[in-house]
């Protein structure tokens, strides 16, 4: 419960504390007769704001954005070569995965070495869904697999042609828009020409 007593010279408040978002929400129940209904309201407070913060944290938890960098990368999910002395180094995926309603991120690693990319970025991603309570059925679980080529190289080739085709349309809409201005730039400027010899 996050509803602490809070005094501030002779008066005296129940002061009710929780943060999502980035952003602390607080507020105050004075003590003032009664300080069991101060409570009572006090923890009314609380429950109200607990769901929004429970709320808030669902809708994290359901949202694509949470899971991947602009790069489309996965946050949290990184290959490293570990290397320690006296072993020889090892690839392996390294996750450190910031779960909501929990303080601190969990961390684990698993080794690209023993299990093979492909098999360990699998890991990694089951790994990823348990902690955040998702279904191994899910969209998300089904993107997150789709990032494979940031850590294995090989691109899914439906995604990668998608990706070209997208990025082709986008540079044919930029050429059009770029050639659209010149045109319009350049007759701007013949008008004003003729403008000043006239």
């Amino acid at each position: 419960m996050s509803i602490t007593l809070f005094k501030d010279g002779t008066r005296e408040y129940y002061r009710i504390t929780r943060a999502w978002g980035g952003v602390e929400h607080q507020d105050y129940v004075r003590i003032e007769s009664d300080p069991a209904q101060a409570y009572e309201k006090a923890t009314e407070i609380d429950n109200r704001l607990k769901t929004a913060q429970n709320a808030f944290f669902l809708r994290q938890q359901i949202s694509e954005e949470r899971y991947f960098h602009a790069d489309g990368k996965i946050v949290g999910l990184s290959k490293v070569l570990n290397q320690r002395k006296g072993r020889a180094p090892a690839w392996e995926f390294k996750l450190r995965i910031k779960v909501p309603n929990e303080k601190s991120p969990r961390f684990t690693t698993i080794s690209i070495d023993k299990h093979g990319v492909d098999k360990a970025f699998s890991l990694a991603i089951d790994k990823i869904c348990d902690w955040n309570g998702l279904d191994r059925h899910s969209d998300i679980r089904k993107s997150l697999l789709l990032a494979r080529e940031h850590y294995t190289g090989r691109a899914d080739e439906k995604a990668l042609i998608e990706r070209k085709n997208k990025a082709a349309v986008q540079s044919k809409k930029e050429i059009g828009l770029v050639e659209s201005n010149l045109k319009k730039d350049i007759e701007k400027f013949l008008v004003q020409q003729r403008d000043t010899t006239a």
